[in-house]
């Protein structure tokens, strides 16, 4: 008896939701120096995007895990270029706390600290 192939499309049911999870990661980050004697200023380095991958989820379970190419051909570059700035806007690189910074220049001013 031979094999028979087949295939099938149908459509998912309304309440099923397949979520997209992108993991990212970028080059590290310096947020340079814009303040204080002009010697001392740099400007932001790093925080570029170096590369990633894309899962597609539903419930707890992971379907397929992409490379970020392979989603970029898949879903188009404005979605992956959303979830690029998704993935760096809730990345571990935080802006510095410029605040802080200042008061801190000012403090040292004060003391004598200052560079």
């Amino acid at each position: 008896m031979s094999r028979r192939n087949g295939t099938a499309i149908a459509e998912l049911p309304e309440d099923l939701t397949i979520e997209v999870r992108a993991r990212a990661q970028f080059s590290p980050y310096d947020p340079g120096v814009s303040s204080g004697p002009v010697e001392a200023c740099y400007p932001p380095e790093g925080g570029e995007f170096e590369d990633g991958e894309v899962e597609l989820v539903i419930g707890k379970r992971v379907l397929v895990t992409l490379r970020w190419d392979d989603a970029r051909e898949l879903f188009g570059a404005d979605f992956l270029d959303k979830l690029e700035t998704q993935a760096w806007e809730n990345s571990d690189i935080q802006e510095p706390d410029y605040d802080r910074l200042h008061d801190q220049a000012r403090d040292d001013r004060l003391t004598g600290d200052a560079l």
